[in-house]
């Protein structure tokens, strides 16, 4: 523990920690997205941000992914202002 503590401590002058359990996070949409091929999840978000510049892909946490033969489903967990593009 404490050498997490010195790394946090190097984050700014002045911070201030506080934990707080998991309810009291922000809650980040979720969307998930059917790709009719099976590849790396990565170049999925590259090419999505190539074609939709206003998505922050980089952003996105993969929560879940799940493949067959010849596709995929991923779980993303988004931004909201890229849950509002998507709608």
């Amino acid at each position: 523990m404490q050498c997490m503590l010195r790394k946090q401590a190097q984050l700014w002058e002045g911070a201030v920690l506080t934990t707080v359990g998991a309810s009291k996070l922000p809650k980040r949409p979720k969307v998930l997205v059917w790709i009719p091929e099976i590849g790396d999840e990565a170049i999925v978000r590259i090419r999505i941000r190539k074609q939709n510049p206003d998505l922050a892909t980089g952003d996105w946490l993969l929560l879940s992914r799940k493949t067959d033969e010849m596709r995929q489903t991923l779980a993303l967990s988004t931004d909201k202002k890229s849950l509002r593009f998507l709608e």
